[in-house]
């Protein structure tokens, strides 16, 4: 993997931030906080969704929350001849990715096509590619539990104990499977008595059919009940009709007493003072508009006054101020070169006056001068240094300068479009007219609304009895005598009560016979729906009983899985054998790095002893690598960190390495510089992108390309 170009926008502190890389060793440059593991981390969550340490809402820039915006990281890279480019939203899952002309889109399909083309999954480049700060010195330096723990996470058995926990809880929640052999001869004896009990029913329902065949016919029977029935219905019907017909001339005669006065007054006519209401409603929606439109305008100019304070406090000459503070700044980092320079003198230079070559005695101090024009460059570096933090505040006023001026150009535009100011009109006097207006109204309202609702009353108690006289006709006529007159109609229905009584009697018989023939047919279908659910119960217990043998193999699978967890500390086994394979590899690292010493696993726990290369004694056993040297200690780790990449993520093409230089001083700075140049040539020769984020510029002749961060 080759990375080309990356876009930043409202990522953590970056705002705006476009790069193209360039060459095989890149350095990411700036102060502490200036967002050098951030812009790495971003690298790292375009191409997995996340940036370890941090949840995916914490990543927006605060300011861009805070105004509504949104952020995304857009990174182009060159992977195995393949040109591809990654867009992933902040806010959002949202992502997009092109790899040659394909695109694919949504989380899961770019996760696979990711693993697909870069060969390793996003667990691989979180462990052994984007190594975090301290990550590169915890495995190999930290306490011993600390190391293996470390040591498994980064091989992916972080998790160990869980899932040891997990297999511990799931055999304990597991029952022990059983045998079904007897289950199943029970139930089979069952069913052979369910058999017996069928053919016993199977007589009775027999012996009520041939009842029911010298029984009457019932389906003369239910005809005449029938129509029986439909007559009393209709007679029903009219007693209702005549009932109906008599309430509602009733209540005509009621409403026509009660509503005939009010019904014959005039309506009013509304007009007029509705056209008054309408007009006051809106003279005082002009005012009320007026009056926000000139509170606006206040508004603007106060913003405007603001804006140019604001451009006032910059001083005039700060493009000056700037320039020299950028001149200090970098006389500052030549001063800082040129104390390694006199401090490689220094080592190399003779004591007194004789000359080491040829013996003569020369007319001045060599070695003194030499640290004398030392001390005098670190004091003055010194000095730099502190007017440098005092005077810090000017790299801002360029920024600052076209926000006010900015600013400043906005309102005087939003001022001008605003207008001058309108008349407002008194809104509270407006109102008083409007509430007397539509009391006005209201009251012609409610009255004329009481006239249309008597008129409305008396109409509709007149079309009732109209209706309920209609009605009452029709349902006598539907008769098949005359039959007229309420008392007429209750009798004929008592009759047809009394035939129906009669003809339900002859019915009971047929019912009780048919229901012993229905109850004996349910008892059928029961007992046979018992024997099927019983014969399938036989043949899921046969099933059962496979299955319980085949669990009972897959438990013991899951106990001989828990004791490499328990019995066996299966996790650190592995990792010793892994540390063990990694051994070789981090020798030839160390080989290349020019190291004076080589490594060599440690008996019992994670970590190495070293020994040197010149065969010089050491203590027995060999001493751990804790106690190297800061600059051994980098060189171990960072040859260290290359064997993990070699065995897991040889194909990849990148490594990065956040703050390697965190804790270390001036001298080994400049050691781990050296290592830095044979990290190049390695890298040309592997075809390795190294990417090294780090505060010290002095190690910059060492890389292909510096990123400057913060600035």
């Amino acid at each position: 993997m080759k990375l080309k170009k990356i876009s930043l926008r409202n990522y953590r502190q970056h705002e705006n931030l476009d790069v193209e890389f360039q060459g095989s060793m890149i350095m990411i440059c700036g102060r502490n906080g200036s967002g050098k593991s951030n812009f790495i981390g971003a690298v790292q969550f375009a191409l997995t969704g996340e940036q370890p340490g941090f949840d995916k809402g914490d990543l927006l820039n605060w300011g861009a929350a805070q105004r509504g915006e949104g952020g995304y990281v857009d990174l182009e890279f060159e992977h195995n001849g393949m040109e591809c480019r990654i867009q992933r939203r902040i806010e959002r899952p949202a992502v997009t990715l092109k790899i040659g002309a394909d695109t694919y889109t949504g989380v899961k399909k770019v996760q696979e096509a990711m693993e697909s083309v870069l060969g390793i999954d996003k667990d691989v480049l979180r462990q052994s590619v984007f190594v975090r700060q301290t990550e590169v010195e915890s495995v190999l330096f930290t306490d011993p539990r600390e190391r293996e723990l470390a040591f498994q996470r980064l091989i992916g058995l972080g998790d160990a104990a869980k899932h040891q926990k997990f297999l511990t809880d799931f055999l304990s929640a597991m029952a022990e499977p059983r045998s079904m052999v007897e289950e199943i001869a029970r139930q089979k004896e069952l069913v052979a008595n369910q058999k017996a009990d069928l053919k016993r029913l199977r007589d009775s329902l027999a012996e009520i059919s041939a009842k029911l065949e010298e029984a009457g016919d019932e389906a003369e029977t239910q005809k005449m009940i029938k129509l029986c029935q439909q007559r009393k219905s209709l007679v029903g019907a009219a007693i209702d009709a005549f009932d109906t017909h008599e309430a509602c001339v009733a209540n005509f005669n009621n409403i026509t007493t009660m509503y005939g006065e009010i019904a014959g007054r005039e309506v009013e006519d509304l007009k007029p003072l509705m056209d008054e209401v309408s007009g006051l409603q809106e003279a005082v929606r002009h005012a009320q508009d007026a009056m926000d439109a000139n509170a606006t305008r206040r508004q603007a100019a106060q913003f405007l006054e603001s804006a140019r304070r604001d451009l006032d406090a910059i001083p005039d000459d700060f493009e000056k101020q700037v320039a020299e503070l950028d001149d200090v700044n970098t006389r500052v980092n030549e001063l800082r070169g040129k104390v390694q320079q006199l401090d490689k003198l220094l080592k190399e230079a003779p004591d007194g006056n004789v000359c080491p070559l040829c013996g003569s005695t020369t007319d001045h101090n060599i070695r003194a001068e030499i640290q004398a024009e030392r001390d005098a460059t670190v004091k003055e570096g010194r000095e730099l240094s502190d007017w440098l933090a005092k005077h810090m505040h000017i790299k801002d006023y360029p920024a600052a300068f076209e926000r006010a001026k900015a600013n400043v150009d906005r309102w005087e535009q939003r001022v001008s479009e605003l207008g001058p100011m309108e008349p407002e009109e008194n809104v509270d006097e407006l109102l008083g007219r409007l509430s007397d207006a539509k009391v006005r109204l209201s009251k012609v309202q409610s009255s004329n609304v009481s006239v249309s609702q008597a008129r409305l009353e008396i109409e509709h108690a007149k079309k009732s009895m109209l209706d309920a006289s209609s009605k009452y006709g029709e349902a006598l006529s539907k008769l098949p005598h005359q039959v007229d007159g309420r008392d007429m109609l209750v009798k004929v229905a008592s009759g047809l009560d009394s035939s129906v009584e009669g003809l339900f009697n002859v019915l009971n018989t047929l019912s009780q016979l048919k229901a012993q023939k229905a109850q004996f047919e349910g008892g059928i279908a029961q007992v046979e729906k018992s024997v099927r659910e019983a014969e399938d119960g036989i043949a899921e217990l046969e099933r059962m009983d496979l299955e319980n043998k085949a669990k009972a193999d897959k438990l013991k699978t899951v106990r001989d899985v828990k004791d490499w967890f328990s019995y066996k500390n299966g996790p650190r086994v592995m990792s010793q054998s892994i540390m063990a394979l990694l051994v070789d590899e981090t020798n030839r690292y160390l080989e290349n790095f020019g190291s004076e010493f080589t490594v060599i696993p440690m008996e019992e726990g994670m970590g190495f002893r070293y020994v040197y290369n010149d065969g010089r004694p050491v203590s027995s056993p060999a001493p751990e690598a804790t106690m190297l040297s800061g600059g051994q200690k980098i060189a171990l780790a960072v040859a260290f960190r290359f064997a993990v990449y070699s065995m897991f993520a040889n194909k990849l093409g990148l490594l990065s390495l956040d703050e390697p230089t965190a804790y270390l001083d001036d001298e080994t700075i400049g050691r781990f510089a050296d290592v830095l140049s044979k990290i190049r040539q390695l890298a040309a020769n592997m075809g390795l992108q190294v990417i090294v984020s780090t505060h010290e510029a002095a190690i910059s002749p060492a890389f292909d390309q510096t990123i400057s961060i913060g600035r």
